[in-house]
């Protein structure tokens, strides 16, 4: 099956080499339409409108009432072996082209070799391109690396050298960090991009140690890595008007989901980081500023509004959030838990890593002068999370609220640093003003470390109020708040 372009002259008039199974487009209907072939049907009038006949071989071209382009028209396989890299992006620049809005994935996994780009560059006030699976369970998209291909070829064998009769050599290897789709555009186009029901896939942790090659035994062929690290980035977003992520799976990759400059950027019932275990990805979320030149001068794009709902963000190495240069921050209704990673002290001892957890929030939040950034947290589960589990850089100017959070650290048995909130880090100038309202903390050592112009905490079981650390007084008000004014 594939797609050809054709006028509505060509198919009614030329006695071009026929294929049934093929879907037809003609550019110059108003609107445009897919037409397929009808071979049972030899009667039917040509009405220039829900029937074309061809004069040469008297077959007739039925109108397809969709408004969808599939995939499959593109010759693309989705068999897990097939490269259909080039495919797709012939799928995608042809939705671009004609405006066609969604593009369906059949159920499959989709082999990726290098990287899917989405360009929008034309106004359009409906929409650019949706990218449409049928469940992240069933249409996914498999990034594979030159590494990928490699390791097919060797079986991990572990840190510990070889012994006996062995040949040893170096293995030794770039890590590839290209996007598996970059999305990117003017933000004046308001251009509109969504991907739903579907997963991407990176290429997993590529662990250091010792590998051997697959022969039969006894095996003589070892080969050392050095270090180990994590390949591919998901989906890279650049200047996005509006971005909306829908019941998707995003894993196994050095980034997850990378935004530059995606103003309105929304995620739904999702997985972000890994679904399997261990540290299956390096950083679940970024997000950056980003610039934009225009005829005058250089604009500085941020993110007004970024929400995460109904999701799991977990098993990321570094941060499972990594949030800078934004405006406004929603989180509710996730589980964000098993991110971070450990490192050894100067006795050798493992413990948290404190550049590592699960949500930090940058001091470039509001770098502009006199913007305030708000940060919502609602009704979010946070548990198990090496480092810190919600921790904002110095000297910022933000607005937090936290309603209905349950922190469980469980200090020391996951070596987390026993600290549920650092809002202050080693700066005497923190946020604006903390509010804490309904929140439950488990198991830390200190629960709440703040440093704020003004806290208010209502209604929160924090394990004693003694583990909250502020450097004021508290004061408690006629409606029963502990209130923290500097």
């Amino acid at each position: 099956m594939a797609l050809n372009e054709k006028t509505k002259s060509d198919i009614q008039g030329s006695s071009f080499i026929v294929n049934v199974t093929d879907i037809y487009f003609t550019t110059d209907t108003v609107p445009k339409k897919f037409w397929y072939i009808d071979i049972g049907d030899t009667s039917s009038f040509d009405d220039g409108v829900n029937v074309l006949v061809n004069i040469a071989t008297n077959v007739r071209f039925k109108f397809l009432k969709q408004d969808y382009v599939n995939a499959k028209w593109f010759d693309v396989v989705g068999d897990g072996i097939t490269n259909d890299t080039n495919a797709i992006q012939v799928a995608v620049d042809f939705v671009l082209k004609y405006k066609m809005g969604e593009l369906i994935f059949p159920a499959g996994t989709y082999i990726i070799y290098h990287t899917i780009e989405i360009k929008i560059n034309s106004f359009v006030t409906d929409g650019s391109i949706t990218i449409k699976g049928i469940g992240k369970k069933s249409t996914i998209f498999q990034g594979i690396t030159a590494n990928s291909k490699i390791f097919n070829t060797f079986s991990y064998y572990g840190l510990n050298e070889p012994i006996g009769t062995s040949i040893l050599h170096p293995l030794t290897i770039t890590p590839d960090t290209w996007p598996i789709f970059h999305v990117q555009a003017d933000p004046d186009l308001n251009s509109y991009v969504s991907f739903e029901h579907l997963s991407i896939r990176g290429s997993n942790f590529i662990e250091k140690g010792w590998y051997t090659i697959n022969e039969e035994e006894p095996k003589i062929n070892y080969l050392w890595l050095d270090q180990g690290f994590h390949e591919l980035t998901c989906l890279k977003l650049e200047l996005t008007a509006i971005f909306y992520l829908e019941d998707v799976e995003i894993i196994n990759s050095k980034i997850c989901v990378h935004t530059i400059g995606a103003l309105v950027f929304n995620i739904n019932n999702f997985v972000i980081g890994g679904a399997y275990g261990g540290s299956s990805s390096y950083k679940g979320i970024l997000t950056e500023m980003g610039t934009f030149i225009d005829a005058i001068d250089t604009n500085y794009i941020y993110s007004n509004a970024i929400t995460l709902t109904n999701g799991r963000i977990t098993y990321c190495k570094n941060k499972g959030i990594d949030f800078g240069q934004g405006v406004l921050l929603n989180l509710r209704s996730l589980d964000i838990e098993a991110n971070g990673s450990l490192m050894l002290d100067n006795l050798g001892n493992q413990v948290a890593d404190p550049d590592t957890g699960a949500v930090f929030i940058r001091n470039d939040v509001n770098l502009e002068g006199g913007r305030i950034s708000q940060i919502n947290i609602n009704e979010c589960w946070f548990e198990s999370n090496y480092g810190y589990t919600f921790y904002t850089k110095p000297v910022q100017d933000n607005i937090l609220n936290f309603y209905g959070c349950n922190f469980a650290t469980k200090y020391p048995d996951y070596k987390s640093l026993g600290i549920s909130l650092d809002l202050a880090g080693i700066s005497f100038i923190g946020v604006k003003k903390v509010n804490i309202f309904g929140c439950v903390n488990h198991d830390s050592l200190k629960p709440f470390f703040i440093n704020a112009n003004e806290i208010v905490i209502i209604g929160s079981s924090l394990a004693n109020l003694g583990g909250v650390y502020v450097p004021t007084i508290p004061v408690l008000t006629e409606s029963g708040q502990f209130r923290f004014m500097s």
